[in-house]
């Protein structure tokens, strides 16, 4: 299990999950998760899951009374059913996230795999050492498409990451469309490489944006916009020279290193 969980004891047997296995969510916001998991494991296994509110083999349970880190969990599994018991929503995500691991690893497959979806008895106690579990996304420089950024929001989901510092504007490209200023992505999304080759434009709309923010809000991720200023900022600067130090007209620069040139 990667991160290595806090405590764990393996039992004797494993659970087996069928097509007629279900859901039993103690609130609307474990229902939630129960939503989003019963929608991946369709995609690998081909099962459609029932989500119920009485009964079900794999129990989400959410307590906020329990004396457990806010985004801590306790997971148990029998021959006969899965418990996650935790206080917030986000405990239960990252419960089902461990279940995820612990199931064959065809899983993580997009379309539907034939194989016996068992996995080991085990009872875990885990939660984060740290709140703060991020990762920098930089797609100034490499831009990422918005299907590039959700897989690698799936992908710290996996992890148990909760923080996407996402670095969007750079001396090499100015990525996020703001309306009030058009040029900053009709001038400074676009630069010419030293070879000649022209990189762009590439920037994501505000309707993209606010796509990824929900995705990764899905997913229990906050994102960190970084818009720097002063400096960072020649692809801005391209795109409105009279906001610069110096009011020269400039490019988005094509190499690295330290840009002396700022607003």
């Amino acid at each position: 299990l990667i991160p290595a969980p806090l405590s764990m004891q393996q039992q004797d047997g494993k659970f087996t999950l069928t097509s007629s296995t279900s859901f039993k969510a103690s609130s609307e916001e474990a229902k939630s998760v129960a939503e989003f998991f019963v929608k991946k494991l369709k995609a690998s296994t081909g099962f459609d899951l029932a989500i119920n509110d009485a009964k079900g083999d794999i129990v989400l349970n959410i307590d906020p009374s329990l004396n457990m880190n806010e985004e801590g969990y306790k997971l148990e599994v029998t021959p006969s059913a899965i418990n996650i018991n935790a206080k917030t929503p986000a405990g239960v995500f990252y419960g089902m996230q461990t279940v995820l691991q612990l199931l064959p690893a065809e899983v993580e497959s997009k379309t539907v795999v034939n194989t016996d979806w068992t996995m080991p008895c085990v009872v875990i106690e885990d939660a984060p050492r740290f709140a703060y579990r991020g990762v920098h996304l930089d797609p100034c420089r490499h831009f990422m498409t918005v299907e590039e950024t959700k897989r690698q929001l799936d992908i710290m989901a996996m992890l148990k990451m909760n923080q996407m510092h996402w670095h969007l504007t750079e001396d090499q490209g100015w990525r996020i469309e703001i309306k009030k200023y058009p040029k900053l992505t009709e001038v400074g999304a676009t630069r010419v490489e030293g070879e000649g080759n022209t990189y762009g434009p590439f920037y994501y709309t505000q309707e993209e944006v606010k796509d990824i923010v929900a995705y990764a809000a899905e997913r229990f991720i906050t994102v960190i916009p970084e818009l720097e200023t002063p400096g960072h900022e020649l692809a801005a600067i391209a795109a409105y020279p009279h906001l610069s130090c110096t009011g020269e007209e400039v490019t988005p620069r094509i190499i690295w290193g330290v840009e002396e040139l700022v607003m």
